[in-house]
């Protein structure tokens, strides 16, 4: 075989052209593509690693097979990404409960602190805690779990799915202290004790201020029922803290299915602060307006001064809308660029166009010059199509010439179209005062009938 022959173009590419290569084999629907390339020599087994080795969902037996002399040890420099998913309730009738935290490997159920130190190369973290534990134990769980995963030294990126840390009884001893922490700690190791705390954090001590590694998080997406945020740093939210990111902070996602609120106390402004932050989403059935909406927009507006794409995914209003009011909360984000809001709505119907050109041109005049993009969503008012969201695109266009603004606009769209058809949207442009494309309301498929609910939330008769 001639010296040509024996020649690998793979080599000669540079590591970016691997890697693409590798992101290609990965979406390949056979699994086991990704694995034969990484059989194929010492290179392709280095380049398919950090892809093979991605998601990893981290049980007691993998924990093992990780740890210092595992069978798969050895691959825990290329792991960048893995997943935690811990299922221990812990009530006085389970053993479980006095092994969680007793941090010994090969002896626990869940090793929590050798999971976040086995891999120091991890950046991404996701995990779904899902902890049913008394609740005088919750803040201090909370908070180590937090320290331990914030002196990660390269870790960027955390999502938390499904945050509900349902209360077990507490546990009590006869015998032992009548404070149920107390009673806790005396059936745990001294590891595990150094690694909750000697005292029980109690609820208001958590507005003094809590000790916390400088964090390196850069996206933060949480979904959880009720979130407090804070309005200066080093104040811990229950179960959550991010307040240290500070300047890391790129992008934060919040799904909230219950409460946003903002901490209030008399007197302190606030002071924390993420100035990289370009990227926020709020979605959920969350009560972000009529009450204290002001305090939340406000919060967002002040702690991330910079924000440059907003998405506000509040399904419940969806149907109805929100104010003229409500939307103006929105002008002191001045750097907005991209915007994502509920569609509004008139007294008898949605708005139509002229009315959307009209709330725009208000925006922009409150404070919100640099944007670009708005996308209007709402659901359809008819029986049955209440999950079809449709969408409605503009692009503003502040042309030279003396012309001053003006919008352009694209054809609405349904995202089961979209998502579920695969159908492309139709992205011709109209001007701004042609209410063509958007007839999805007008034109109801099939015999659709109006929403019984849409009809009280609106004032019509059924």
């Amino acid at each position: 075989m001639s010296s040509a022959e024996n020649h690998s173009f793979f080599l000669d590419c540079p590591p970016e052209i691997h890697l693409e290569i590798v992101d290609h084999l990965k979406g390949m629907l056979d699994g086991k593509t990704l694995k034969r390339f990484s059989q194929a020599s010492k290179l392709c087994r280095t380049r398919a690693l950090p892809a093979l080795f991605t998601g990893l969902w981290l049980n007691r037996e993998a924990v093992a097979a990780f740890s210092e002399g595992g069978a798969l040890s050895w691959v825990r420099p290329f792991v960048h990404k893995n997943s935690l998913q811990h299922s221990i309730h812990l009530t006085p009738t389970s053993p479980k409960w006095k092994n969680l935290l007793l941090l010994r490997p090969h002896r626990t159920s869940d090793p929590l602190r050798q999971i976040l130190t086995l891999f120091p190369s991890v950046e991404n973290i996701s995990t779904i805690p899902d902890f049913g534990i008394p609740s005088s134990i919750q803040n201090n769980l909370s908070i180590a779990l937090w320290r331990a995963i914030s002196a990660l030294p390269n870790i960027k990126n955390i999502t938390i799915f499904r945050t509900y840390l349902a209360q077990s009884r507490e546990f009590r001893d006869p015998t032992g202290p009548k404070d149920p922490y107390k009673a806790f700690l005396l059936k745990l190791s001294p590891e595990a004790i150094e690694f909750l705390g000697p005292e029980g954090i109690l609820n208001p001590e958590l507005a003094n201020g809590v000790s916390m590694p400088q964090q390196s998080f850069e996206t933060i997406n949480i979904e959880t029922s009720d979130l407090q945020l804070q309005t200066q740093p080093g104040f811990f939210s229950r179960s959550f803290f991010f307040g240290n990111s500070g300047e890391n902070l790129k992008s934060l996602d919040l799904h909230i299915h219950s409460r946003l609120t903002v901490a209030y106390a008399k007197g302190c402004p606030t002071t924390i602060v993420f100035p990289n932050v370009t990227k926020l989403r709020l979605q959920g059935n969350l009560l972000l307006f009529r009450e204290s909406s002001g305090r939340i927009i406000n919060w967002f507006s002040e702690a991330c001064p910079n924000v440059e794409s907003f998405r506000l995914w509040t399904y419940k209003f969806y149907d109805s809308g929100i104010s003229l009011a409500e939307y103006m909360e929105l002008t002191p984000m001045n750097k907005l660029q991209v915007l994502e809001i509920p569609w509004p709505r008139g007294e008898e119907d949605r708005s139509k166009q002229q009315e959307l050109n009209n709330l725009i041109r208000q925006l922009i005049s409150a404070g919100l010059e640099s944007l670009e993009n708005i996308t209007f969503i709402r659901i359809p008012p008819w029986a049955g199509y209440s999950n079809e969201y449709i969408f409605r695109k503009c692009r503003i266009d502040r042309s030279e010439g003396g012309r001053g603004i003006r919008i352009w606009w694209k054809k609405s769209y349904r995202y089961l179209d979209v998502k579920l058809r695969d159908l492309t949207p139709d992205q011709t442009e109209f001007d701004e005062g042609n209410d063509s494309g958007d007839d999805l309301d007008e034109n109801p498929p099939g015999d659709a009938h109006l929403n019984t609910y849409w009809m009280q939330e609106n004032g019509r008769a059924a």
